[in-house]
């Protein structure tokens, strides 16, 4: 049998997250067949610090299944968007003979085809420091913090970049400048959000004015500090969380760093948050509705001994943590939400319990978001916004039916409908609500409502309804 034109069982797979391991990539394509290896390139520093990797399918019609659905459906991992290219490679060779072949593109990309490893670096005391989806406020204190574990810093300044969010960290001494580097180098500040990308910086000194969130100088605090001060990324920052030091083989912090910054998450961690501070008009539906946005959820007991008090079962502790993450310190109803791991690893249920689904209820795969070719990863998870986007309508979609169904679940009046289309022609809707409350209450209450025999798909969304 011929191999189809430039057709490959090798797969180029580019824009991979920095924190992405082989087994992770291994992981996501074992959905199309066996994967019999697979390789991480790192591509010279660029404006994308990104990893690539080819990927060795078993057959050429699991490599091209592969290829495919990839390039019809947005696939992403760590939240990065991957892009798929058939390599020349008929097969992977051993490391060490020499650089694999670029992929087959219908047009030339120098930038894709750069896959050598990346050259030695010239140590220095300044570290150069690219924060990927800084999701949250990324200031020279939080910073300060995270880096003076490991020596004496002695200056910060924060910018942005075509990169995106960087900053530039200077040491006392270039030893301490190398141990940081080792070990936060691809790490992230909060769960699953915010890694961090280092190299050494070729610059000498750094040059501060002002001790601000932006720019510090920790030797002279005589520095001018400005009247208004937000961190460079306030507008999209809600919430500041405890930077989680990397861990040891036992799961226990491997650093020692100090108390004030570990908060409620330096207890172990656990599948179970206990929430806390909710009305009593908030349902397990409405918790579920909410929490699983972050993912899958299999039961939500409200106790009777303490009416506004909550326990969310999640499928595993990244999920949890997840939902901790973006959760936490958002309203619901004009209560902020109190969240924390709870002790007990799962829900325990009594007759009583299964017979009362106003305080406790189980859920299966058929209300839970992340499922089939989803469900070993997230997609476009975010903290509440104020624009949400509803899916999952059938063949024909009429507005004014549709805001006659969720008229039952909130005010519409100053909410903006914008109807378009995906690529494979379903229709879908985003609304943006007057503030982000309204839109997480309207989500909480709305989310798996039955809309002509379908039951809608809801989430929190970055886009707008004038995009």
């Amino acid at each position: 049998m011929s191999t189809p034109a430039n057709r490959s069982r090798v797969l180029y797979v580019d824009q991979l997250a920095a924190k992405a391991t082989e087994a992770h990539v291994e992981q996501l394509f074992s959905e199309f067949g066996p994967v019999e290896r697979v390789i991480i390139l790192k591509k010279k520093y660029d404006a994308k610090p990104t990893l690539t990797a080819l990927v060795q399918m078993e057959s050429l019609h699991d490599a091209i299944a592969a290829h495919d659905a990839v390039a019809d459906e947005s696939y992403e991992l760590f939240a990065v968007p991957i892009t798929v290219a058939y390599s020349k490679n008929q097969e992977l060779r051993d490391q060490g003979t020499g650089p694999a072949s670029p992929p087959v593109r219908s047009r030339a990309n120098k930038n894709h085809q750069s896959t050598n490893s990346i050259a030695e670096e010239s140590v220095n005391r300044i570290l150069l420091v690219t924060v990927q989806n800084p999701m949250y406020p990324i200031t020279t204190d939080l910073m300060g913090k995270i880096f003076s574990v490991y020596g004496e810093v002695e200056k910060i300044v924060i910018f942005v970049k075509s990169v995106g969010l960087q900053c530039l960290v200077q040491f006392a001494h270039e030893a301490d400048a190398v141990m940081a580097k080792t070990k936060l180098d691809r790490e992230a500040i909060y769960p699953d959000s915010c890694f961090m990308l280092i190299h050494y910086s070729n610059l000498p000194e750094l040059v501060v004015k002002e001790n601000s969130l932006k720019t510090r100088d920790f030797t002279n605090p005589t520095l001018p500090v400005p009247v208004m001060d937000t961190a460079i990324n306030a507008p999209h920052a809600t919430i500041a969380l405890p930077f989680i030091p990397p861990s040891s083989n036992d799961g226990r912090p491997s650093l020692s760093v100090p108390q004030h910054l570990h908060g409620d998450l330096s207890g172990e961690e656990s599948p179970v948050l206990l929430v806390c501070n909710l009305r009593d008009s908030i349902t397990c539906d409405k918790l579920f509705n909410l929490f699983s946005c972050y993912g899958n959820i299999t039961r939500v007991k409200k106790l009777h001994s303490k009416p506004d008090h909550a326990l969310i079962q999640f499928v595993n502790e990244t999920a949890a943590g997840s939902a901790l993450t973006h959760l936490r310190g958002f309203s619901l109803e004009g209560r902020t939400l109190e969240i924390r791991y709870s002790k007990y690893k799962f829900i325990s249920t009594r007759q009583s319990d299964t017979e009362d689904n106003d305080s406790s209820k189980e859920y299966t795969n058929g209300y839970n978001r992340f499922t089939g070719k989803y469900s070993h990863y997230t997609k476009h998870i975010y903290s509440p916004t104020k624009v949400l986007h509803i899916s999952n309508f059938g063949e024909e979609l009429d507005e004014d039916t549709l805001r006659a169904h969720l008229n039952q679940y909130g005010r519409l009046d100053r909410v903006k409908f914008k109807i378009f289309f995906n690529a494979k022609g379903h229709a879908q809707v985003i609304a943006e609500f007057p503030s982000i409350e309204s839109a997480t209450n309207f989500l909480a209450a709305a989310h798996n409502s039955e809309f002509l025999d379908k039951k809608l798909k809801i989430a929190f969304s970055r886009n707008s309804s004038h995009s």
